[in-house]
């Protein structure tokens, strides 16, 4: 059995048009402003049947024509982006494949970000900065992490000599692992005649 139906909002007086298989009354509709609508303002909302058929095309042609009555997709008063063609979605007719230029501006108009008060989109904002990390956090998370750094190489240096070794050509001394990056075969002085004398 197919039911094509009208939901109207009892708060707000949006309506939407729509068929369904199940249960009319219990159905809460598909349609995606609706589903936002009701989720915005709760599911207060009086349901009359259109129609009760058997017959799919009777459905169809009773849809377009309630459609057309009630200018659903350029009325501002109506939840439904296209004709109720009976499908469920957009059917293969190519003219309802894209949206029309009405279901367009609908999509646009109940966007919810635009319809929140300005005392909410305030609050979400304030919300979102408190979120940021402050330069204290930021620095206070930054020197833990040098000291966990730092005790963990001492832990892993615990115990071991470190080995110490001269520069043969600016004879700077120093460990051996750090000596070697700079000096020996990488020494800005292993070419020159000049040699650096560094006291120890």
């Amino acid at each position: 059995m197919y039911y094509l139906y009208v939901k109207t909002h009892n708060i707000t007086g949006i309506k939407y048009l729509g068929q369904t298989i199940r249960d009319p009354f219990k159905y809460r509709g598909s349609g995606k402003i609706w589903r936002r609508h009701i989720k915005k303002h709760g599911y207060d909302v009086r349901t009359e049947i259109l129609l009760q058929t058997e017959s799919k095309a009777e459905l169809v042609n009773y849809g377009l024509y309630y459609s057309r009555v009630f200018d659903v997709v350029s009325s501002s008063d109506w939840a439904n982006l296209k004709e109720e063609t009976g499908d469920g979605g957009f059917s293969n007719d190519s003219r309802l494949k894209s949206k029309s230029p009405e279901s367009i501006q609908k999509i646009k108009d109940n966007h919810w970000s635009k319809k929140r008060p300005i005392e909410q989109k305030e609050h979400a904002s304030k919300a979102a900065k408190s979120r940021l990390m402050t330069d204290d956090i930021r620095k206070s998370i930054s020197n833990s992490l040098i000291l966990k750094n730092k005790t963990a190489d001492s832990h892993y240096n615990k115990g071991k000599k470190r080995e110490i070794v001269s520069c043969p050509h600016c004879d700077k001394s120093g460990a051996k692992n750090t000596l070697t990056r700079w000096h020996f075969d990488n020494c800005k002085y292993k070419n020159s005649d000049v040699v650096i004398m560094v006291a120890h």
